[in-house]
């Protein structure tokens, strides 16, 4: 298995023994597929949402207890910059979306708007250094990738 996909770090999590053959089989589903079923069940998109995160809540505590992941001290969770908490609302932000919007765009449009917009994100992000980010500018190949990136976005929805 390669590791260097996570900073050489992925067996100090455990992370070398999971099984990652699960979110190939859930892509092919359909992202938000779950969340859609599940608001069509309830009648409200909130609750199925709600549904959604204390279940995947409970499978990271689950995995966090029995992998035996260090807790942060008291002293540590106020270490982070203020906006590193905003990583949760953004969550909660693209959860309640793709619940809103998982049935009228379809699975294929509803992805490559969320991948498109984070490598936009990203590419801002790396370019203006913010969030931490080292300074990477956005040099003609990544604004080109930038455009073929809207392009493939606007070709999956229109066709």
């Amino acid at each position: 298995m390669q590791r260097s996909w996570c900073c050489g770090r992925i067996s100090e999590y455990g992370l070398d023994r999971l099984d990652f053959r699960f979110p190939r089989r859930r892509a092919r589903h359909g992202p938000g597929r779950e969340h859609s079923q599940l608001k069509q069940g309830f009648g409200t998109p909130i609750p199925a949402l709600l549904v959604n995160y204390v279940l995947g809540f409970t499978a990271v505590l689950g995995y966090a207890l029995i992998a035996r992941v260090p807790w942060p001290t008291a002293n540590q969770v106020g270490n982070p910059p203020w906006w590193a908490w905003a990583g949760g609302a953004a969550g909660a932000f693209y959860g309640v979306a793709a619940i809103l919007l998982a049935n009228k765009l379809g699975a294929a449009t509803l992805m490559a708007l969320a991948v498109s917009g984070q490598f936009l994100a990203s590419v801002a992000f790396d370019h203006l250094g913010w969030l931490g980010f080292e300074l990477h500018p956005a040099g003609l190949a990544r604004i080109a990738g930038c455009l073929l990136m809207i392009g493939g976005f606007a070709l999956i929805a229109k066709y």
